[in-house]
């Protein structure tokens, strides 16, 4: 229950980035047990492509974990285009601002 507590109080970039780290870390150990460490047929150019393709997932995947938080201090001023992010109390630009 623990873990079910963990995965849906977290924000949705932290879920997806972790489903990409697993999901590529499972390829990963597949492809090294099952195609390369055993004698079988020839891996072919698509199999390397993909196996490739799993080291820019865990990349990307492992990029949103910690990006994730930083979502949710952006504030949204109405009439702009912009998101910026509140500084602190004691800066000296916050006390002119």
């Amino acid at each position: 229950m623990r873990l079910y507590a963990w995965w849906s109080g977290m924000p949705r970039q932290g879920r997806t980035g972790w489903t990409l780290v697993v999901f590529g870390t499972g390829y990963i150990l597949y492809f090294l047990k099952a195609r390369l460490f055993v004698a079988g047929p020839p891996i072919t150019n698509k199999e390397w492509l993909v196996f490739g393709g799993m080291f820019v997932l865990i990349m990307l995947g492992s990029k949103l974990i910690p990006a994730a938080p930083d979502t949710n201090r952006k504030v949204r001023i109405p009439g702009s285009r912009f998101n910026i992010t509140p500084l602190p109390a004691g800066t000296p630009a916050a006390a002119t601002a």
